[in-house]
């Protein structure tokens, strides 16, 4: 340890400085300048760097200002001082000094090892566990302090009761680097890990284990009881490829993936906390780590800059497990990796999320990259009533920009929007980016049963799910665009959304597909306004384009291409816009619903416009000695009673009455009358004009 003499110290002589004068540096207790200049035995060496490997001339000269003309570095925290002006006389003698110099330490090892010796008194860390590490920077020693010691911002000396080294108070908007906190990303992820049931041998070609890595956090995934991650620690290392850890696996597993590091979570959250505390500020990280518990942003007001950033282990959360009533406020992030095996928050949840939102106000998110694996979810956002938190929570203003989620084929949700509470409330949430490989790219289902109250927008592209491109349910969507790229199953699910506007482009590949867009029955009268492009890999076509069974649903623009059944119409009382079908063996099952409204439809691979056959035309008679007549129609739907007239075409012999129609389905209706027309039979004209 070194200290710096102070730099900016003026030696002055009554008012003016002492100019050309000598400052000596002794032994503690001793007068320097005994012996000099001819035999001076009470002079130490002295340097010109923090380092020691400078030594500069012992005494040092004063300049115009009074001051040394180098900085002095002494190698002990206490020494002597003389001071002589430039005739040689002493103007200043301390044979106890140091109190005023500035002590050095190379980690917080050192520092908690020396007491301060006066309040206020300065120091430098050079490393929070070694020189250079970006651990370091100034502290202060505040001699009244009982605080508890965070190892963060606080630091007790051993043995010493009252006293704190500490660091400068951040204040609002402060800049801070996580490692100034002790947090250490030494994460690392192998693909190769290796566990049998009951044991607690792990074995991995690829993990270089070392004696380093004994005492670290360790995930298996899936490693665990009923298919959930195994976390343990490393107790002994046998070689590079084999670890032994603190727990038995509760499943065999084999060429899975697993996660290595020194546990960051309590350090982290004492960084989030010291920061919430100073009002807000900026949290910088880099590196690789691995969280245990999960990382919780419980902090408003904050700037997370995690573009250099890693999070292994379990997920990352902007949350409060301690408090989930605590809404989260004014919140910035930018960029970061999230791949975790575990939960987001350990306690009390039962779902896997990588990055989880919850009870929020006022966050933005720029670009993250999740990695999401089986039984996980990517992208969260919820108000989530696992833990039984009353009253209703809310989320708004929440903005997730240009996200990137990775599955593995098998994960969940890549983007889950939910809310659990009939009253809870989710608004002006805004998410756009991309997702790949997930079993269901989106999930939306908020809202109570009765009550859609959750404003969304989307802009996001899916890739290769599995099951389903997009689940769609239960939110008012002002403007959406969905794309769903290489589904290998159903492609979009929309359900009980109302007053939305957007687009969907949905395309299907494999041998496995079914619906491409499912709109769901909805008991909530909808104004949706929406356009949609249906596409095929060109070999395996989907059973339906489109089941319009939800009601009152404007389509703007349609356009499917390669399905068995272009539009199944079992839904009623749309509107649709310009129609174009293409690779469709039957355009519809029954064509068009009679209460629909329609614009242009064309075949492309016939060039026709199928919609001319809703207009049918005829004429007929009720013979004498009957009171009705079946009439063929020719049309491929059945028509409404009120779009049937008939005209008469004659006066019958015998008063018939009033005709009516019955028996009306997709092949022909029925006309009647009271009584027998007679001899002269009656003949009437019909039309139905849809």
């Amino acid at each position: 340890m070194s200290v710096l003499l102070n730099e900016h110290k003026q030696w002055l002589d009554g008012n003016l400085p002492i100019v050309n004068g000598k400052v000596f540096v002794g032994t503690q207790g001793n007068n320097p300048t005994t012996g000099y200049p001819d035999a001076p035995v009470n002079l130490i060496t002295i340097y010109s760097d923090r380092e020691l490997t400078t030594a500069i001339a012992n005494p040092q000269a004063t300049d115009a200002d009074g001051r040394t003309v180098n900085k002095i570095w002494i190698p002990d925290v206490e020494y002597s001082l003389v001071v002589w002006d430039s005739d040689d006389v002493q103007k200043y003698i301390s044979l106890n000094e140091g109190k005023t110099g500035s002590y050095e330490f190379g980690s917080v090892t050192e520092l908690i090892a020396q007491e301060g010796s006066e309040d206020g008194q300065i120091a430098y860390l050079k490393g929070y566990y070694a020189v250079g590490d970006g651990g370091g920077g100034p502290m202060y020693w505040d001699a009244t302090s009982t605080e508890t010691a965070d190892d963060g911002m606080i630091f007790q000396v051993t043995g010493v009761t009252t006293g704190r080294w500490k660091r400068p108070d951040i204040g609002y908007w402060g800049e801070w680097d996580v490692r100034k906190g002790g947090v250490i990303g030494d994460a690392r992820e192998v693909s190769d890990a290796n566990i049998t049931t009951g044991t607690n041998t792990l074995t991995s070609a690829t993990a270089a284990f070392t004696s380093s890595d004994v005492g670290k956090s360790v995930a298996v995934f899936n490693a665990g009881a009923t298919t959930t991650s195994l976390f343990s620690t490393i107790s002994g290392v046998t070689g590079g490829t084999t670890a032994t850890l603190a727990d038995n696996a509760g499943t065999t597993v084999s060429g899975v993936t697993c996660q290595i590091g020194t546990d960051s979570t309590a350090k982290m959250h004492s960084i989030i906390d010291a920061v919430h505390s100073a009002g807000g500020g900026f949290i910088k990280a880099v590196g690789k780590f691995f969280t245990e518990d999960g990382i919780q942003l419980r902090a408003s007001n904050v700037v997370y800059d995690f573009s250099g950033a890693t999070f292994m282990g379990n997920g990352v959360g902007i949350a409060d497990s301690n408090d989930l009533t605590k809404q989260h406020t004014n919140i910035i992030g930018l960029g970061g990796t999230f791949s975790p095996i575990g939960d987001t928050i350990s306690a009390g949840s039962t779902n896997y999320n990588a990055l989880y939102v919850v009870i929020a106000d006022g966050v933005q998110w720029i670009s993250p990259k999740v990695k999401a694996r089986q039984g996980t979810r990517g992208l969260s956002i919820q108000t989530d009533t696992g833990w039984g938190v009353t009253p209703f929570q809310n989320i708004d203003n929440v903005s997730i920009t240009d996200i990137q989620v990775i599955g593995d084929g098998l994960t969940n949700n890549g983007l889950d929007i939910t809310s659990s509470g009939a009253d809870d409330m989710i608004q002006h949430v805004n998410v756009t980016g991309e997702i790949k490989g997930c079993d269901s790219g989106i999930n939306t289902s908020t809202g109570a049963t009765t009550e859609i109250n959750s404003f969304i927008e989307l802009d996001i592209v899916v890739y290769d799910s599995a099951t389903i491109g997009a689940s769609l349910g239960r939110s008012k969507m002002s403007n959406f665009n969905v794309s769903a790229y290489g589904c290998l199953a159903a492609g979009v699910t929309y359900s009980r959304n109302e007053e939305c506007s957007g687009n969907f482009k949905i395309y299907g590949t494999g041998t496995g597909l079914t619906t491409a867009l499912f709109l769901e029955d909805n008991s909530i009268d909808t104004i949706n306004d929406i356009d949609v492009v249906i596409g095929y890999d060109g070999t395996n076509e989907w059973t339906t384009g489109i089941n319009p069974s939800m009601h009152d649903v404007n389509y703007n623009k349609v356009f499917i291409d390669g399905a068995v059944t272009g539009i199944d119409t079992a839904g009623f009382r749309s509107v649709w816009g310009n129609v174009t079908f293409r690779n469709c063996t039957t355009l519809a099952d029954t064509f068009i619903a009679v209460t629909d409204s329609w614009g242009t439809v064309i075949d492309l691979d016939t060039g026709v416009s199928p919609t001319s056959p809703l207009r049918a035309s005829g004429t007929s008679s009720i013979l004498s000695t009957t009171t009705s007549i079946a009439v063929t129609h020719g049309l491929p739907v059945t028509p409404p009673i009120e779009k049937i007239t008939i005209t008469a075409g004659q006066n019958p012999t015998n008063d018939i009455g009033h005709p009516w129609i019955s028996g009306i389905t997709s092949t022909q209706f029925t006309v009647n009358v009271r009584a027998d027309p007679g001899a002269s039979d009656w003949g009437f004209g019909w039309a139905i004009n849809i």
